[in-house]
């Protein structure tokens, strides 16, 4: 799950949590995960490009990913 797919977000969480994610527009679950970045993180950088992560973050060699596709599973 790239930022620029990320529309919102719930709740506060740390980084390496397992959150649901939910379609924005049917809001039914679709997948769970474990991302990459904590809830604040997430928060000043959705709906980025992924190229921008490490700039906004003030990171190097960041993740692009909110959930890597190894660490989600669709329900």
């Amino acid at each position: 799950l790239l930022p620029v797919g990320v529309v919102a977000i719930d709740g506060v969480f740390e980084q390496g949590s397992v959150v649901v994610v939910v379609d924005s527009e049917t809001k039914r679950k679709v997948s769970k995960g474990r991302v990459n970045y904590s809830s604040i993180e997430i928060q000043r950088i959705l709906g980025k490009h992924s190229r921008l992560v490490g700039q906004i973050l003030g990171k190097e060699n960041v993740c692009e990913c909110v959930i890597s596709k190894q660490s989600m599973i669709l329900v």
